[in-house]
């Protein structure tokens, strides 16, 4: 999706919403302390600024109903509770990116990212700043 460009009209959520087998998406934004989290990078800018993480994640129909990897990284718009809820429909999910966000740091985001704790559907690997082993993950 690097150099994405949309029609007018679409958004980016439509145009997602469509890729039903897709299995990894990074919709991270850059840090604004300058630290690493932007490998999804567009040549316009509107797209990813319209693009609203909790509405996509909550779309009915389900959305990315094959994912196998989220990066949500540097992203400052997302919900806890949103993002539980689309975890918890998505057991295929092996990897979260939430490094530089503050949903990293949720309770129930924490458990996922435990070696010996695992909800059901939880991520393999919870990358993020919120514990121990979430930044391990990350390197």
């Amino acid at each position: 999706m690097h150099g994405l460009r949309l029609e007018s009209g679409d958004s980016l959520s439509d145009v997602l919403s469509q890729l039903r087998e897709l299995r990894h998406l990074d919709v991270s934004e850059e840090n604004p302390d300058g630290h690493p989290g932007d490998d999804f990078m567009m040549s316009s800018p509107d797209p990813m600024a319209k693009f609203r993480v909790n509405e996509f994640l909550q779309r009915r129909p389900p959305v990315l109903p094959r994912i196998v990897s989220l990066d949500l990284s540097g992203r400052e718009d997302v919900a806890p509770e949103v993002l539980c809820g689309f975890l918890s429909a998505r057991p295929s999910l092996r990897f979260l990116g939430l490094v530089f966000t503050e949903a990293c740091k949720d309770e129930a985001l924490l458990q996922l990212a435990g070696d010996e704790v695992r909800a059901p559907g939880g991520p393999t690997m919870l990358s993020g700043s919120g514990s121990e082993s979430q930044v391990s993950s990350h390197f």
